[in-house]
This record gives structure tokens, C-alpha cells and sequence, in this order.
């Protein structure tokens, strides 16, 4: 039983994970902690962070500067994981970048090649 109460809670946070995330193309971020920047496309975004592609040069753990290229937006954040050739981020947003995500979210929901017309 109590398998069973843990598998379901596991599947409801996957679930609510994969929710709100926008598939883009076109979207770049830069990165930057201590010395170290990088610009990276952005495949994904959601209000509580994003999955990137390419590889950090920064440990899981480690806390960066994410600023999207060509959009009002730049956060704290820190890397969730990392392998395979992409991360994924966390954010930890000031009450100004999660307007700014939220308003962005929108207009990349709206956008037939999410990122592209921007």
C-alpha cells in the first residue's frame, strides 16, 4: 500500500512538472557564474525554470545568472541537472522576472514557432 501512495505522488509531481513548459526554437540564453558565461538555446521554459541544450561548465547545484538574449528576462538560477548535452535550471525569481516570464510564457504560447517571432 504504501508503495502504491508513493508511486502516485512520484507520477503527480512528474506530471505537475511537465506542466506550463513552452517548447522553444530560437530562444538563447546566456549564463554566467564567477568567470565563466555561455550561450545556450533554450528547448524549453516554464514559469519555474528551463531545460537547456549543450553542455554547463558548472556543477549540479551550482547557482548562475540566466539571462534570455533578445527578451526582458533575467533571474538567479540554479542547475537542477545536467547530462547527455543539456540541463536543466531552477529559478528563483524577484517578483519583476516572474512577471516577466509570465508575460512571456503567454506571447510563446501564442506564437506558431514558439521564440521565432520575437
Amino acid at each position: 500500500m504504501a508503495d502504491a501512495l508513493e508511486s502516485r505522488e512520484l507520477r503527480a509531481q512528474i506530471d505537475q512538472r511537465g506542466q506550463g513548459r513552452v517548447p522553444t526554437s530560437g530562444v538563447w540564453a546566456r549564463l554566467s557564474a564567477g568567470r565563466r558565461t555561455k550561450i545556450v538555446p533554450v528547448v524549453n521554459l516554464a514559469i519555474g525554470g528551463a531545460g537547456i541544450e549543450g553542455d554547463v561548465p558548472w556543477p549540479v547545484g551550482a547557482e548562475v545568472a540566466f539571462e534570455l538574449l533578445d527578451h526582458d528576462l533575467s533571474a538567479p538560477a540554479r542547475v537542477m541537472w545536467a547530462g547527455n548535452g543539456m540541463a536543466g535550471l531552477l529559478f528563483f525569481h524577484s517578483p519583476e522576472s516572474r512577471l516577466a516570464i509570465n508575460h512571456l510564457l503567454a506571447r510563446l504560447r501564442r506564437s506558431p514557432a514558439a521564440g521565432d517571432d520575437d
